[in-house]
């Protein structure tokens, strides 16, 4: 009939994944800027369980966001920042942050002249969906999403 090719895929360091944008991973963070941890960043898929249903959920979440920000919807992600940024703030003691999307590109197999070996580098991290989160003086959590470059009209230099 055949030969086996006698290749052992369980070891394999190796993805296959359909090259989507939403087959790779994103990830769910908040930059601390004010309070007691300023400059620390909390990235919320680390609180989880590797491998466990509530990681599960929160990946599936964060490609949901991902999907309405491609969609142009902006209420629900903004809804999602309002209250993970809740949870956040009264975990950490924080008053105010930058709530991030951020996509983790897979590596390329075959690195191209100058690619970073390291698949944790910035340039395998893209930003989907940022937005600046507070406390007001009620308590409330606020959220106002920062522009993204195909939103905001080029800079028009003086002909002075």
């Amino acid at each position: 009939m055949g030969e086996s090719l006698a290749i052992s895929v369980t070891g394999s360091p190796y993805y296959i994944h359909s090259g989507e944008p939403f087959s790779d991973d994103h990830l769910l963070v908040i930059e601390l800027t004010e309070g007691e941890r300023a400059g620390e960043t909390v990235t919320i898929n680390d609180q989880f369980a590797a491998g466990s249903q509530a990681q599960q959920r929160l990946r599936l979440l964060a490609i949901y966001i991902a999907l309405q920000v491609r969609i142009g919807e902006d209420a629900p992600p903004a809804q999602f920042a309002k209250s993970l940024a809740a949870h956040t703030f009264q975990e950490t003691g924080a008053t105010r942050g930058v709530f991030r999307l951020r996509r983790h590109m897979f590596q390329p197999m075959e690195l191209a002249a100058g690619a970073a070996e390291d698949p944790d580098a910035a340039s395998y991290f893209e930003t989907v969906y940022e937005a600046d989160v507070w406390l007001d003086r009620d308590g409330q959590v606020q959220v106002l999403k920062r522009s993204s470059l195909e939103h905001v009209a080029p800079a028009v230099e003086s002909q002075s």
